[in-house]
């Protein structure tokens, strides 16, 4: 915490232009916290931050080899060597997400501004109110609109996340669209059951789908929507 109050504080102070240089010299580790007990971040050894039970913290890193650890009482249920490389891009810091015992699994959706609606609007189209594919799609076409509506994140305890908007927060209801475009887009990460993933990772290797299997896909992505920030 003491390392994140800096770093803004010296954003803050040197202003907007030096920030950008500033931001790519760190990297941000967002810990997931999936345990009914709190848990404990060091980098290094050094500055512990909290992180409460069933939430998320970010946590500010120095570029360059260092040693992350999480503990949970006494328990270490997360300790490696990582090589926090340099941000490619200029102002932009590398982030990370870490699920020390990797209790979640994760996707991501995109949110589309100024052309369509909100994803979960969209997702609502291709079904009836009683959650049955809408008839004016084939089945196949429902089935793959479906499959591609969340990004699946890597079934591991540690993954880059450097060109999500949010993470595990809710996406802005609107947004300033860039100058001369009608449109704009952000990246939402968000938590999986073990079950849904399941459930959307195999949907993608179904090469004949059937109605079941489309209501039981359709059913996953709706818990994944419902549950989602």
């Amino acid at each position: 915490m003491q390392k994140l109050q800096l770093f803004l504080g010296l954003c803050a102070a040197v202003g907007f232009g030096a920030y950008l240089q500033v931001a790519s010299q760190y990297s941000w580790i967002y810990v997931d916290n999936g345990r009914a007990e709190p848990m404990v971040v060091t980098i290094d050894g050094k500055n512990p931050v909290e992180i409460p039970p069933g939430q998320c913290k970010q946590v500010v890193c120095d570029v360059g080899e260092r040693v992350v650890k999480v503990t949970c009482g006494s328990e270490v249920i997360f300790q490696a060597m990582k090589d926090m490389q340099k941000s490619d891009h200029w102002g932009i810091c590398r982030k990370f997400l870490l699920n020390p015992d990797q209790t979640h699994r994760y996707g991501v959706y995109t949110v589309h501004y100024g052309k369509s609606s909100f994803l979960r609007d969209q997702f609502k189209k291709l079904l009836t109110p009683d959650g049955q594919r809408e008839q004016d799609l084939s089945l196949e076409e429902a089935y793959r609109s479906l499959t591609g509506e969340l990004k699946l994140q890597p079934d591991e305890s540690w993954f880059e996340i450097t060109k999500v908007d949010c993470v595990l927060t809710a996406p802005p209801e609107s947004v300033t669209l860039p100058k001369h475009s009608s449109s704009a887009e952000r990246d939402v990460l968000t938590r999986v059951s073990p079950e849904d993933y399941a459930v959307l990772a195999n949907a993608k290797s179904n090469q004949e789908p059937t109605e079941e299997d489309f209501v039981a896909l359709a059913t996953a992505v709706e818990r994944v929507f419902d549950e989602a920030p």
